[in-house]
């Protein structure tokens, strides 16, 4: 079907409706502009947060696995001071056996 045109030529004039839903489509694509950026600088804070969840999380398992392997390592370098049957260790053996004048037992 064909339009109709108004008597002004299809042109409306400056001071008619136009020029305001011409404002108010901009003030709605501004705000949706500021959603949109406002959404982003969420998802980025967010992203951010988890980021330093997650340091913070392996930072905490590796201070926990550094101080098992420390202790770990405590218990290995310790010198044997299990008792035996008799009641003494092998250093304490190996002392006696210094005063003696023996060999030293191997530990």
């Amino acid at each position: 079907t064909p339009r109709r045109r108004s008597p002004s030529g299809g042109r409306r004039s400056a001071s008619g409706s136009s020029g305001s839903r011409q404002a108010k489509r901009k003030e709605k694509k501004r705000a949706r502009a500021e959603e949109r950026a406002d959404k982003r600088r969420e998802e980025t804070e967010e992203e951010r947060r988890k980021a330093e969840k997650a340091v913070k999380k392996k930072d905490k398992k590796e201070k926990k696995e550094k101080a098992e392997s420390k202790k770990a390592e405590s218990k290995r370098d310790a010198p044997k001071k299990s008792k035996d049957k008799d009641g003494l260790s092998v250093d304490e053996w190996n002392e006696i056996r210094k005063s003696m004048g023996l060999k030293p037992l191997k530990s």
